[in-house]
């Protein structure tokens, strides 16, 4: 007899795992996600949104088990009791790899910390999660069970990869109405308390179908709730993820964070070799927990008053650690907001100037005025309209399958159709809207700064006005 584990969440109710998944559950590296805040600094705007990628990783395990035994319904071999097992074991795992305050520590596009990171933390968050599962003690406790996991299928989930035989099995976990989207979303709502109507989680999840076991679609009986979460999603992300406070400390908690990293004051163990040993054996992956929120704010901590003792002082890094410990506004924030349904050239076009314009007071004026570019859509997979000929196949190959992640919807005629195409939905004219903002933070107390700022701010205005 199997043993199950009940865990009671706020969301879903009580939460069930069975031996293996508890075991694996009571890792520390899985345990580490309790000391990783989902929203990074949103608690300084909404101070309850303090919930942890922990209680995000057993929601996602939850919704994904709902779906799989949905599914099951239509194809009991397509969706086997083994194929859930392992979909539920991608999902509890699929966060384990992210780094301290979620996205904070993801410097891809900084060149000059990113020569400086030993090899482990240049990946993204997937393929660290994989490259533990792949090389810790959780290999061997999943692999303990025989014949009822595959470490290649669950990595290949966590990556967002196809499985040949099996097409719409990545789509439970990696799709525009997957479960890490349904639960970030209800989780998220529910914990900074910003409402934007209701998700009727149930009742979308439960209109699942497999159709030929080639696609995952929706009955369209569910389209009202398909809108219903795409508006909460696009009203999330304005609101949440990219509100401009929130924005302002997030852009300089990686500032600040870099410089740690910089001048080697973070993490403790500094190379691939350390990491290795940590992750090997359970006990030593204790060591892990370096890699936590507070880890990180005891190490900026440290080196605010260490900053604060130098005879040649760096004001600017004082008033961005200031910031981002105590949550001082220390700049002026200048929010330009735009929606619109130009194409993607275009808006980088755009990107390209007002980053000039900025740029042109940061010879002078060099970290005393930042441009923050948070962008937000309805939809990350969009359907496309792509000629027949002109193209390679290889980008014909993308752009199908793009279409497969995206939303379809069943029909009279038997064969699905993609959502935004249907025309019973509004989101035939909104799906291609994005919402584009450009923050300016502007270092307070700066008088000839922001003269200067005020002579290019119409200029600033005037290129944003062309989207």
């Amino acid at each position: 007899m199997i043993d199950v584990k009940r865990i009671f969440d706020p969301i879903y109710g009580l939460i069930e795992l069975n031996d293996i998944e508890s075991q694996i559950l009571d890792t520390p590296l899985l345990q580490r996600l309790r000391y990783i805040r989902q929203l990074s600094l949103a608690e300084f705007v909404y101070p309850t949104a303090t919930h942890n990628r922990f209680s995000h990783s057993l929601g996602v395990f939850h919704i994904t088990d709902k779906i799989g035994n949905i599914l099951q319904k239509f194809d009991n071999k397509f969706m086997s009791n083994y194929y859930i097992d392992n979909l539920k074991m991608a999902a509890l795992l699929h966060d384990i790899g992210h780094l301290p305050l979620s996205h904070a520590l993801e410097f891809s596009e900084k060149e000059d910390v990113w020569n400086r990171l030993p090899s482990f933390l240049k990946l993204n968050h997937e393929d660290l999660g994989v490259y533990q599962i792949k090389n810790s003690y959780l290999k061997n406790i999943i692999e303990s069970v025989d014949d009822r996991y595959d470490i290649d299928l669950i990595c290949n989930l966590i990556q967002g990869n196809d499985i040949a035989d099996n097409p719409i099995l990545n789509r439970v976990i990696n799709w525009e109405l997957d479960a890490d989207r349904l639960d970030y979303l209800l989780r998220d709502t529910y914990f900074t308390g910003v409402k934007f109507g209701s998700i009727d989680f149930d009742y979308l999840v439960s209109n699942y179908e497999i159709y030929k076991n080639e696609k995952l679609v929706v009955n369209k009986k569910a389209s009202r709730s398909i809108e219903n979460f795409l508006i909460a999603r696009f009203s999330l992300y304005d609101r949440v993820y990219t509100h401009k406070n929130i924005s302002y400390y997030n852009f300089f908690l990686k500032n600040v964070t870099s410089l740690l990293i910089e001048n080697s004051l973070f993490p403790l163990f500094k190379n691939d070799l350390t990491f290795d040993e940590i992750i090997l054996d359970e006990e030593k992956s204790e060591l892990i927990y370096e890699l936590t929120d507070f880890s990180l704010y005891d190490k900026l901590l440290q080196y605010y008053y260490h900053q604060r003792t130098l005879e040649e002082k760096s004001e600017s890094i004082l008033l961005n650690l200031n910031s981002v410990l105590f949550r001082k506004k220390n700049h002026n924030i200048f929010q330009y907001q735009k929606i619109t349904n130009q194409k993607s050239g275009i808006i980088e076009l755009v990107d390209d100037k007002v980053l000039t314009l900025i740029e042109s007071l940061n010879e002078e004026y060099k970290n005393q005025i930042y441009l923050d570019n948070p962008k937000n859509r309805f939809t990350k997979y969009q359907s496309v309209f792509y000629p027949s000929i002109g193209l390679d196949q290889e980008k014909i190959n993308e752009i199908k399958e793009q279409e497969l992640k995206s939303i379809w919807i069943t029909s009279d005629n038997g064969n699905p159709q993609l959502f935004y195409e249907w025309t019973g939905t509004y989101f035939r004219e909104l799906y291609s809207f994005k919402n584009i903002k450009y923050l300016i933070y502007l270092e307070k107390n700066k008088e000839k700064l922001a003269e200067k700022y005020r002579s290019i701010e119409n200029d600033i205005k005037n290129q944003i006005n062309k989207l």
